[in-house]
């Protein structure tokens, strides 16, 4: 007898049908995975988010700090806990834990729980969206391996978790979409909701930028009010430090709070230096992480869009203009990064060594993170 495909499924956009089809298998993996490994190493968890063990793997780090938001909201006061003296949950933008809280209250469900169908969420619509733009551009063949190698790629698996970063990522996506479609409108909305997601949002601007002026031959007379589309992901950091400056009383309580974590600012090039040759183990894996992704784009410079490349040079500099600590976590939403494997990595033996040494790597930074090693904060 033969199996027919649900209708809803058959009418889903090609990408997404592709996405589920990574999707399903790769998170029962690394589910599998993490109880395992927890098991085996007979770590105690980090937290006690559901009474699911399987559900809490998903929770780790900053979920705690995301969740404080969800459930009390923000908080004027910074932390004097052993560990984490001066910290404070305005360090984090409040788009992810807002909806996380909206939907809880709207389906009934336990906030953790809502926080995760959102993450998933995300993630299948951005893998969607990532499908859609690699297709136009490059054709299905393309398409499907860089849908292949985002699954597969080491730092995927956060993408699942109650973190803000299948949000960013889906939209980053969307403001590219946008702006290659020249949606302006939809472009000045998609902007504003990821200026309050993460702080590495104006990493868009420069590519934006870039791709609407080649769009008009790099003539300054042939700029319209669309570039007000652009300037749109900065509202949303400025309208933040501005909310955390009134809920504080301190203008730079923001920026002072981010010292906490061991991010000072200062030169990229030397903090990755100082991380790659320093004593500090997890420093020398962040660091090592950023220099195996920026050579990876670097030889993949000509097969990417200019626009691409803008934005994964500056979602890598921002970051490391403050800290080398967190790169492997940073590597999960930068996008031209699968795109650029997916135009070098030719022929199916190549694609098959590659993903499998890719998919090892991200079963071992899976047991790293569910058994809380510093070296995936």
């Amino acid at each position: 007898m033969r199996l027919e495909s649900p209708s809803w499924l058959t009418r889903a956009p090609l990408g997404l049908r592709k996405a589920l089809a990574w999707y399903i298998p790769s998170r029962i993996v690394l589910t599998l995975v993490g109880l395992l490994s927890q098991r085996l190493l007979q770590r105690a968890p980090s937290g006690r988010f559901s009474v699911h063990a399987w559900l809490d793997l998903w929770g780790q780090w900053d979920t705690g700090w995301y969740l404080n938001i969800a459930e009390h909201g923000y908080s004027p006061f910074t932390s004097s806990d052993p560990g984490s003296v001066g910290q404070a949950n305005y360090a984090f933008f409040p788009l992810y834990p807002l909806l996380a809280r909206a939907l809880a209250a709207a389906c009934f469900l336990p906030v953790f729980v809502a926080g995760l169908l959102i993450a998933n969420a995300c993630l299948l619509w951005a893998s969607s969206v990532l499908y859609e733009i690699v297709e136009h551009e490059y054709g299905a063949i393309t398409a499907g391996r860089a849908l292949g190698f985002f699954f597969v790629f080491p730092s995927n698996f956060l993408c699942s978790a109650f973190l803000s970063e299948s949000l960013y990522l889906l939209l980053v996506l969307l403001c590219f979409r946008a702006a290659l479609k020249e949606r302006w409108l939809q472009l000045a909305v998609f902007g504003l909701l990821i200026g309050l997601t993460r702080p590495p949002a104006v990493c868009l601007a420069p590519a934006l930028l870039y791709e609407y002026l080649r769009r008009r031959n790099f003539e300054w007379r042939s700029v319209g009010w669309q570039i007000l589309a652009i300037a749109s992901v900065a509202v949303g950091p400025l309208l933040f430090v501005l909310f955390v400056r009134h809920l504080t009383g301190d203008a730079g309580a923001f920026f002072r709070t981010q010292a906490a974590w061991g991010r000072h600012s200062g030169n990229p090039l030397l903090i990755l230096v100082r991380g790659l040759l320093g004593s500090d183990k997890n420093q020398r894996f962040s660091a090592f992480c950023a220099i195996a992704l920026g050579a990876l784009l670097g030889v993949s410079a000509r097969k990417v869009r200019p626009s691409y490349l803008i934005f994964a040079g500056c979602s890598l500099l921002l970051p490391l203009s403050s800290s080398v600590i967190s790169m492997p976590r940073f590597s999960a939403t930068i996008f031209p990064t699968w795109i650029a494997l997916a135009r070098l990595v030719q022929g199916r033996r190549a694609v098959a060594v590659v993903g499998g040494c890719l998919a090892v790597t991200q079963c071992v930074w899976m047991v790293l993170w569910v058994n809380h090693f510093s070296m995936m904060a």
